[in-house]
């Protein structure tokens, strides 16, 4: 809490800075003020809502949602990114008729999550495939990537607080390792369950199941 505070002063401020002085509108350097204090912004947003998932007083309000258009906003929420990489994301074999009770703001962002790291973690241009499909009392959502894949001795810890991919010495991509502990145990909340194959320099697929009945 003590972060976040001056931190959404910082984003109020250069917004505020921006509408006073119309030529700062389009400055870089105001841009990427204001795109990093976002992006800390997140990251201690991911800190509260795990403490407060780990502390047990977190409640999920669960409505009924299509798988569908609850993917769609996740890709649409990250069109800049998108863009920025010229990457080629496809949502592909999803029933219109797919449905889940679940968080709408949290599980928009934990497929969010693992777009992000789809874009982060790839050297070349990247290709996406997101796709679902029915399993027994659930649904099974696919998102796999063109990345650097994951070492199999990572594969176990990546879903860690504060654990990154890294090749040698050196971590691939920014960020402190929150995102995927996020999306562990948020869809552990759902009665779900989040696994991962991959192979090194040869993507990744991330598979979210959660159930379609309360």
């Amino acid at each position: 809490h003590e972060f976040r505070t001056p931190l959404s002063n910082i984003g109020l401020a250069v917004s505020m800075l921006s509408k006073k002085h119309t030529e700062l509108k389009d400055n870089q350097l105001v841009e990427v003020i204001r795109r990093e204090n976002k992006k800390l912004l997140q990251e201690v947003e991911r800190v509260l809502h795990l403490a407060k998932v780990e502390n047990g007083d977190y409640a999920l309000e669960k409505e009924q949602l299509s798988v569908e258009h609850l993917l769609q906003t996740a890709v649409d929420s990250l069109v800049m990114p998108i863009a920025e990489r010229q990457a080629n994301v496809s949502l592909e074999d999803i029933p219109h008729d797919l449905y889940i009770w679940g968080d709408k703001q949290h599980l928009t962002s934990v497929f969010c999550n693992l777009l992000d790291n789809a874009l982060k973690y790839t050297k070349e241009r990247p290709l996406i495939h997101i796709s679902a499909k029915t399993d027994e009392q659930g649904v099974i959502v696919a998102i796999q990537d063109n990345g650097i894949g994951i070492p199999s001795h990572q594969r176990e810890i990546i879903f860690e607080k504060f654990q990154r991919i890294h090749q040698g010495d050196q971590h691939s991509a920014k960020g402190f390792g929150l995102g995927l502990a996020y999306v562990k145990r948020m869809i552990e909340l759902h009665k779900g369950f989040v696994r991962v194959s991959s192979e090194e320099n040869r993507g990744s697929k991330f598979e979210v199941y959660l159930p379609t009945v309360l």
